[in-house]
C-alpha cells in the first residue's frame, strides 16, 4: 500500500513544503509493507553530520549535536542532530521557494488504484 507522509506538519515538515525537490506533492512517498516476506533490504541510508562532511552538502557541516527547538504540538522538546539537519532543509528549501502543491492522493491497494 502507498501513502502520502505521515510526517506531521506542526512537529516534522509543513504540508506547503517540498520534502525532496523532486517531488511536488507528498503523495504516493511512504510504502507500507504488511508482510516482511515481501521485501528484501538492499541498501541502508546514513547521514554523516558536522566537520569535514562538505563533501555531502553545505547543510550537513552546519549540523551539531546541541541542537534544541520546541515542538509546536506538544510540551516535549525537539532535540538532536536529526532536528537540527531537518530544521536546515526546511530553511533551505524556503529560500530556494520549493513548496509543494496539493494533488489528489492516490492510493494503491493490491493493485487496485483509488483516488482519494
Amino acid at each position: 500500500r502507498i501513502q502520502s507522509s505521515t510526517l506531521g506538519p506542526l512537529r516534522h515538515w509543513p504540508r506547503n513544503l517540498r520534502i525532496d525537490p523532486a517531488f511536488a506533492t507528498h503523495n504516493d512517498l511512504e510504502w507500507i509493507v504488511e508482510c516482511s516476506d515481501d521485501i528484501e533490504l538492499t541498501a541502508i541510508l546514513v547521514r554523516e553530520f558536522g566537520e569535514g562532511t562538505e563533501h555531502y552538502g553545505s547543510i550537513n557541516p552546519m549540523v551539531t549535536e546541541e541542537y534544541s527547538e520546541p515542538s509546536i504540538d506538544s510540551h516535549a522538546e525537539l532535540k538532536g542532530p536529526q532536528y537540527h539537519w531537518t530544521h536546515l532543509r526546511k530553511k533551505k528549501y524556503t529560500e530556494k521557494a520549493l513548496y509543494a502543491i496539493e494533488a489528489p492522493h492516490t492510493a494503491y491497494i493490491r493493485n487496485e488504484e483509488k483516488r482519494v
